[in-house]
């Protein structure tokens, strides 16, 4: 691991190579909004139960986790580029398979290999932003990223609703299929590897996993990670629905309203906690997270009518969206060229572990509290504001200096001695 490197002449702006990564993001998430919709009423077609269902869903979680490290490592050691473009060409490819599947094990392989293809992509995606972008930016491109992924799958559920009304349940995933292959032709025109990294990973190797695992701060920063990957799968996607049905009474045109909140929320704070990072906020930033996600827990866990539950939402979306950017911003500022990319799958498969435990966790309390739901909900927020609170205490602030600053100590030294 490495302290953070000086700007020594300028500040790189966002380039085309840039807002090609974005615009991926951006379909990949669209693809996941477009299918959300229909995945478990597609698969209950061909004979799958509930559970099965919920077996798709978590085989996805699954190949995320396992391809995490050897989808960076390839990034790292053979380029960035042909790991993104395969990922986008295997998540396309699986999800037209997927359409044309007539029986459950092969709408599980499918799912399964799309898991796989998304992982892969984005995570060579993120490390390229990250070493792409100026020290000054590092926080504010990440959360660009992330308000890209937010906002594709904010749009996705109501096109993939169009589609599945109009021509059937397959249709979303041929959609799919048709985003992820313009996906791969922006790519392959306008994003170029970035230079010095493909050469230094090969130097360092597996050697950055190990520096990252032995890094206290690293580990604290992988456990705030799997936190919010808990509140989006256990909290918000799993919770939020059964509390707001069945214990505050809200319809299902309510309940999407209201949680559609969550997703406004994100998209605004995120815009705003970008630039924090970059100014030597992200402690900051994770206090204001333990604080005003563990209050929307509580607060979802006491609502009776549609106002204080989109509200809770809305708290917790401004929550979660103020820390998204910290994890990744810290690993591009303490760790170089060769270690990020590794350090960054390190990291998002430690994140999904969280939707791996966080939705089955939640449940399994949900059925020992006998269906009260704001149990789970409460004890997602205690977790939630723990680690938090455990993060403010053990990370250390990074604050990349500027140019102008950098002259101005210079000058500050010189005049001194």
């Amino acid at each position: 691991m490495r302290q953070p490197d000086t700007i020594p002449d300028s500040e790189p702006r966002p380039t085309a190579a840039y807002w090609s990564l974005v615009g991926a993001t951006f379909v990949s998430s669209l693809g996941l909004g477009v299918y959300v919709p229909v995945l478990s009423l597609h698969a209950r077609t061909l004979g799958a139960t509930a559970a099965m269902a919920g077996l798709l869903i978590a085989s996805s979680a699954a190949a995320r986790v396992i391809i995490s490290m050897p989808g960076a490592y390839l990034g790292e050691r053979f380029g960035r580029r042909p790991v993104i473009i395969a990922g986008t060409v295997l998540r396309g490819a699986g999800a037209v398979m997927y359409s044309f599947a007539t029986s459950f094990p092969p709408l599980l392989f499918w799912f399964f290999l799309m898991g796989l293809g998304a992982a892969s992509r984005q995570i060579a995606i993120l490390s390229s932003v990250a070493a792409m972008s100026g020290s000054g930016r590092k926080g504010r491109d990440i959360s660009v990223l992330q308000a890209g992924d937010l906002l594709g799958y904010s749009f996705g559920p109501a096109i993939g609703g169009f589609f599945a009304q109009r021509f059937g349940l397959q249709a979303p995933f041929l959609v799919l299929g048709v985003l992820e292959v313009l996906s791969a032709v922006v790519v392959l025109l306008l994003f170029h590897e970035v230079r010095g990294g493909r050469s230094a990973a090969r130097t360092t190797g597996l050697a950055s996993v190990a520096s990252a695992l032995k890094d206290p701060v690293f580990r604290v920063m992988a456990v705030l990670s799997m936190s919010m990957i808990l509140i989006r799968t256990g909290s918000y996607a799993t919770m939020t629905p059964l509390y707001a049905s069945v214990q505050a009474g809200l319809g299902q045109s309510q309940v999407g309203a209201a949680m559609t909140m969550f997703s406004i929320a994100i998209l605004i704070s995120v815009q705003f906690s970008g630039r924090w990072a970059d100014r030597g906020r992200k402690r900051h930033l994770v206090a204001l997270y333990a604080l005003t996600a563990g209050v929307a827990h509580f607060l979802m866990a006491r609502s009776r009518s549609f106002a204080t539950v989109a509200g809770s939402q809305f708290v917790l979306g401004a929550g979660l969206g103020m820390a998204m950017p910290v994890p990744a911003a810290y690993i591009a500022d303490n760790y170089s060229a060769g270690e990020m990319g590794l350090a960054l799958g390190a990291l998002q498969m430690a994140s999904e572990f969280g939707a791996l435990v966080g939705p089955v966790t939640l449940g399994f309390i949900a059925d020992m509290a006998q269906g009260n739901y704001s149990v789970p909900i409460q004890v997602g927020g205690v977790l939630v504001a723990a680690v938090g609170l455990l993060a403010v205490a053990t990370m250390k602030e990074t604050r990349p200096t500027l140019p102008g600053r950098v002259a101005e100590t210079s000058a500050r030294d010189s005049a001194a001695h």
